[in-house]
């Protein structure tokens, strides 16, 4: 699944949020549900008609659903009090990687996960209050604060279902992205293990021309391969200064600079401090003081 470099450059964003109370033989059909959602069911018993297939919920479980979900019937003949959030988790703010966890998908958490769970979507529903129906997701922020809440909160529950979901991949599964060519993620992963790879050897790797890297980096990514490279190289001389007693020019070797005096100038420029001086005042790699996205001409 995605490692660190990659989980840092997702985003998420709450799009709604519901608590509902429903009393015996409650029903209601709905729509197309436009985006990804996590249901979890506190008390009683929930049933689901979801593009064709029926799904029942106990307590202490929850589902994960993709975008474009057609929900045909939902209904309870015991009453149940369940919560809902719709969310989009997008790396680079241009791919969907709900598919990753390849829902719908169903699972009961463990105690510890299952009480984070519930507080947290009650906190998100409290942000977002709904009109009345308790039906639909229909509820809408409370003010601009709440926003900036709820996305949080968001991000916090999809990092439950994060951890539980993702470590069900098949090792030799492939993984997509929807919209991105097939090569795109494995090559993510390449640099992620390697930084020190070259657009070049990218080209050779995956088939592809310089000029649809660029274009597919452009699109999907945000920046030019060369970028992108320096950026997830960089984030690794951070981690080894921080978490190592290497020397400077070693760090600058093992992430492909042949000249320490280049490798010093790179990282000045991108951070304002060189490396030593970095390493000196304990700096983290989540400085954003020079940001690649803040560069012009991107």
């Amino acid at each position: 699944m995605l490692g660190h470099e990659l989980l840092s450059n997702v985003t998420i964003s709450l799009v709604w949020a519901n608590g509902h109370d429903w009393k015996p033989g409650t029903q209601t059909a709905s729509k197309v549900q436009e985006f990804g959602a996590v249901w979890f069911v506190e008390k009683g018993q929930l049933q689901a008609s979801l593009n064709g297939k029926r799904w029942v919920l106990e307590a202490g479980d929850a589902l994960l659903l993709p975008r474009n979900m057609n929900r045909e019937r939902l209904l309870t003949d015991t009453g149940v009090v369940w919560w809902s959030i719709g969310l989009e988790a997008q790396l680079f703010g241009r791919l969907d990687i709900l598919p990753l966890l390849h829902p719908p998908v169903q699972w009961q958490p463990d105690p510890t996960t299952r009480e984070l769970l519930c507080q947290w979507m009650q906190q998100a529903a409290q942000q977002w209050p709904d009109n009345g129906l308790g039906y639909l997701p229909t509820s809408l922020p409370r003010d601009e604060q709440a926003m900036l809440i709820g996305d949080g909160l968001a991000r916090a529950i999809f990092g439950l279902c994060w951890r539980v979901l993702s470590v069900r991949e098949p090792a030799d599964s492939p993984l997509r992205i929807t919209g991105a060519p097939d090569w795109l993620v494995p090559a993510l992963w390449a640099i992620q293990d390697d930084p020190t790879l070259t657009p070049i050897l990218l080209c050779e790797k995956y088939a592809v021309s310089p000029a649809h890297l660029r274009r597919c980096f452009h699109r999907f990514v945000g920046f030019s391969p060369q970028t992108y490279l320096m950026e997830r190289r960089l984030e690794r001389a951070c981690r080894l200064l921080r978490s190592t007693h290497m020397t400077i020019s070693a760090v600058g070797e093992a992430i492909g600079f042949e000249s320490v005096y280049t490798f010093s100038r790179v990282f000045t420029e991108r951070f304002q401090l060189p490396p030593s001086k970095w390493r000196t005042l304990g700096g983290s790699e989540l400085d954003n003081k020079s940001s690649a996205a803040d560069k012009p001409g991107l």
